[in-house]
């Protein structure tokens, strides 16, 4: 809570913690980005964790969405092309492939294609998806650590890691 992001983010916001207001929200809607990896989906949980503990109400109003953002961008006879998942790669017309690792890598052009385009790619959180985020959230980093190892080695592929 004393975090400096998440003050900036109730500034951002207008209303301070477990203190939701409609009307002195300054948003109708907040898009959450993050890198469209592991660590991405980790931030995601994290920052979806915050709004379902501080802002429950915001996701049962349906004004929290995640932005989706590509893996891929493909440069094919100078026309631009964007993957989200390596199976959507594929079916893409071949040229210089780039794997954008994560948003700092984008470019401003990429926003403007993808996320920022009227053909953006969001989904709308719900409180189901918020629940499940945060029992994600508290098993990783809770104390029940019997329980981490055992998702950890029952849902990770160590020998194919994405690092």
């Amino acid at each position: 809570i004393k975090n400096a992001e998440v003050k900036e983010l109730q500034i951002a916001l207008g209303c301070n913690l477990n203190e939701y207001n409609e009307k002195k929200l300054r948003y109708g809607r907040v898009v959450i980005m993050a890198d469209a990896d592991v660590d991405g989906y980790s931030i995601m949980c994290l920052v979806l964790t915050f709004f379902y503990k501080f802002y429950p109400q915001m996701i049962r109003d349906g004004k929290i969405f995640w932005g989706k953002t590509p893996l891929f961008r493909v440069n094919s006879k100078n026309k631009l092309y964007y993957a989200y998942t390596d199976e959507e790669l594929e079916t893409l017309p071949k040229g210089e492939v780039t794997r954008l690792k994560g948003l700092g890598e984008s470019e401003p052009e990429d926003f403007k294609d993808t996320i920022f385009s009227p053909n953006g790619k969001y989904v709308q959180f719900t409180m189901e998806d918020a629940e499940n985020a945060t029992k994600f959230f508290e098993m990783l980093l809770g104390d029940k650590i019997e329980e981490r190892r055992n998702y950890i080695f029952d849902n990770i592929d160590f020998e194919n890691l994405d690092i």
